[in-house]
């Protein structure tokens, strides 16, 4: 009779699995609604081209972005960082914000966003 060989994983392999799950899962939890919201961002950005955008003042404009920040409850953007820019051709409405939220301990992430409208597209 042969001696037979079991394989598997070790307990030094399942302790290294559940700690990369739980890291990817931290990543998620704590990074993932700053994505969300700059996609609630980006939509109500697009949401600008639905109607006539060159017809709306400044603070029309302002008001919009504020009512779709609210419906989707996005509270953490500050709309006087909103920069709107005039002219004949076009309005440029463009919003540049960070974002930082604590990782782990005394480690921060921060996120950069960049979100523009441009009229003239539409």
């Amino acid at each position: 009779m042969g001696r037979s060989v079991e394989q598997g994983i070790s307990l030094l392999g399942v302790l290294f699995v559940l700690l990369l799950v739980g890291f990817a899962l931290t990543v998620l939890f704590r990074v993932g609604p700053l994505y969300l919201d700059d996609y609630t961002v980006r939509k109500s950005f697009e949401a600008l081209g639905d109607g006539d955008t060159r017809n709306l003042s400044d603070q029309a404009i302002r008001e919009k972005l504020y009512k779709n920040f609210v419906v989707n409850n996005v509270d953490s953007i500050d709309l006087k960082q909103v920069r709107i820019d005039r002219s004949p051709a076009r309005i440029l409405v463009s919003l540049y914000y960070e974002r930082r939220v604590q990782f782990l301990g005394n480690l921060d992430v921060v996120a950069k966003f960049n979100n523009v409208y441009d009229s003239s597209r539409d």
